[in-house]
Order: structure tokens, then sequence, then C-alpha cells
């Protein structure tokens, strides 16, 4: 894998879903990648963020934030939920690392650039009708 800034074993979910997934976490250049299953049901997700949709992250101290009653790294989407990540078996040593490694790879595109390859895409909604 070209490009893997980082690896790890992760609890995520989006931050008003009322159950997490536990899984990966993959960060490279362009992309963060979360992979998990769900305890409860077995269900098994993917998720690919693009660095440049995230615009920011923060430390999620607050109830609705935590997982399991432990702070998470909280990554803001560009028009959408956010996600709440926490290493697995690290202590706030290990979150703050995944903090970093996190800043580090949505910091590599600028700014500006983010908000003109934002506007750009197409915005697909859907209409309730079905194509055969």
């Amino acid at each position: 894998m070209l490009g893997v800034r980082d690896v790890r074993r992760v609890a995520w979910r989006r931050l008003h879903a009322p159950h997490h997934y536990l899984g990966y976490l993959t960060i490279t250049d362009e992309l963060i990648s979360l992979s998990g299953r769900e305890e409860p049901t077995g269900i098994g997700v993917s998720l690919s963020i693009p660095c440049a949709a995230v615009t920011r992250t923060h430390t999620g101290t607050l109830p609705e934030e935590q997982l399991a009653g432990e702070s998470t790294v909280v990554l803001e989407v560009a028009d959408g939920v956010p996600i709440v990540v926490r290493p697995v078996g690290t202590n706030d040593v290990g979150l703050e690392s995944l903090a970093r490694k996190l800043n580090a790879v949505i910091h590599l595109t600028p700014t500006e650039g983010r908000a003109r390859a934002r506007s750009a895409l197409p915005r697909l909604g859907w209409r309730g009708s079905a194509s055969a």
C-alpha cells in the first residue's frame, strides 16, 4: 500500500448513531478509511473519506462525542455528520497521537483548494423514482 501513513485498530461511529463499529482506521495521503463490524448485529461497514472533505478535527469530550465513556477524535466532514474515532487499547497519549496523524494529512491540501474542489462536486439527491 503506497502512501499509507498509519493503520490502527479503532472503535468509531457517526456522531448520533446508537452503536459503534470495531475495526480499523487507515490513513493515506488522500483518504481516511474506516472499516468495522457492529458487534450486536454483525453488520460490517466501510467508509472512505477524502482528506479534503474533513473540515477540522477536535477532541470529543462531550458525552455524545465519547465512546464507552472515553474521549475521541471528532472528524468534522464538509456537509456531513461528524465521525468519532477512538483507538482501541490505548490511553490519552494514543488519542493525541491519532489526532496529530489525522491533522497532518488533513493539512496537506490547502484550504482554498478544498473549497473549490468541494463546490465543484455535483449534488446527487434521491428523488423517489427508480430506473429499471
